[in-house]
């Protein structure tokens, strides 16, 4: 295939701002994740667990941000793009390596405790590791196999979206030389009537796993606002619309979310939501430091480790406060900050370890191809 047409945009962007602002919001979305979970494994009457649900988003605005960053990371790229083949290397060096770690990893422990504890349940019970799950995870193609989507790593189902979305990425930029709004109008509104008609004849599967849910066709609009983000970055009608339309898509993400067929239209409200945060934000000054942009830097190391560490105390720790008679709340916001502390820590060292070392590999490789 010729190489993909050049990027988004050219005109340079303050690197510095735009890198921390990206990084911020990278941090905020992990921590929703981390919210949701660890409201899944608290007791239900607190008010914590009253409005983590939420947090499920936060995979929405990383998919956002991903689109974007992919732009951005392209408009500054000189003397054109990667191939399609080098391109699809660096993306698979990025997130593969992290993600069999962590395969590895839940097996190991889950192993180990069910020798110590045959009555437990942690985490996805050995038996469910079978050949055919494991070899769809390996190639990332569990996103085409209900029964691999999310049962191998906890949460894996959006990192096969993602790399499903990283396949038709060129392709859209080059729909982008063209015209910019097809980009936006074609593919989403193409593969959104076909998530829909799919969708609305299957039953709902809830939030979070449901296969329908979890599809590229229905998660489309958040990459596809990423990308718009970029494109049309200099028209003033898009980003005041956008700005004014934000807060509208948040209250309706709210009230729509606990309704049962809420599901097909949410990625629709956190596109239009999370872009206008990503919009608003992007107009800051922020620098490539602090706690929070440490986590957004650590996010992807931090995603596919935390419900470890979720496991590990925040169930024990639910159980020994709903029996002490101990403020749930307060035992919530308790384990929320352990499982992000501790799972920060660990992902601080595989982000230098195996996340950074790896993406150089797949740099070398990619740059062996040429453009």
């Amino acid at each position: 295939m010729p190489p993909p047409a050049p990027a988004c945009g050219d005109r340079p962007q303050p690197r510095e701002s735009r890198v921390g602002s990206i990084d911020a919001l990278r941090g905020v979305a992990i921590l929703m994740v981390i919210l949701v979970h660890v409201g899944q494994n608290v007791p239900r009457d607190s008010l914590f667990a009253s409005w983590t649900p939420f947090g499920q988003y936060g995979v929405q605005l990383f998919f956002v941000l991903s689109a974007y960053s992919l732009c951005l990371s392209f408009a500054r790229r000189p003397g054109g793009n990667d191939g399609y083949a080098a391109f699809m290397i660096k993306r698979y060096w990025r997130i593969a390596p992290m993600y069999y770690v962590a395969l590895v990893f839940f097996f190991a422990v889950t192993w180990g405790l069910e020798r110590r504890w045959p009555a437990g349940r942690f985490y996805t019970p050995t038996a469910d590791y079978t050949s055919a799950r494991v070899l769809a995870n390996v190639l990332l193609a569990h996103s085409f196999v209900p029964s691999a989507n999310n049962s191998i790593v906890p949460g894996g189902w959006s990192i096969a979206t993602e790399f499903l979305f990283y396949a038709f990425f060129p392709f859209f930029l080059r729909l982008a030389r063209w015209r910019p709004l097809l980009l936006v109008a074609v593919p989403a509104a193409a593969l959104g009537v076909l998530a829909l008609v799919l969708a609305w004849f299957s039953p709902s599967p809830g939030f979070g796993s449901g296969f329908a849910y979890c599809s590229l066709p229905n998660q489309l609009p958040c990459f596809a606002a990423g990308i718009a983000l970029h494109l049309l970055r200099d028209s003033r009608l898009f980003t005041r619309a956008l700005l004014a339309v934000g807060p509208l898509a948040l209250f309706g993400l709210i009230k729509l979310h606990w309704l049962p067929w809420g599901w097909r239209v949410t990625p629709i409200l956190c596109a239009l939501a999370f872009g206008a945060l990503v919009l608003g934000l992007g107009r800051l000054r922020l620098r490539d430091r602090g706690v929070l942009v440490h986590i957004g830097q650590c996010s992807y190391s931090i995603y596919c480790l935390h419900y470890f560490f979720v496991g590990l105390a925040v169930r024990p720790l639910a159980r020994i406060a709903a029996g002490a008679g101990w403020n749930h709340t307060a035992i919530a916001l308790a384990a929320f900050a352990f499982v992000a502390a501790g799972a920060t820590l660990a992902a601080s060292f595989t982000y230098r370890r195996i996340e950074l070392p790896f993406i150089a590999r797949g740099k070398r490789i990619a740059g062996r191809l040429g453009p």
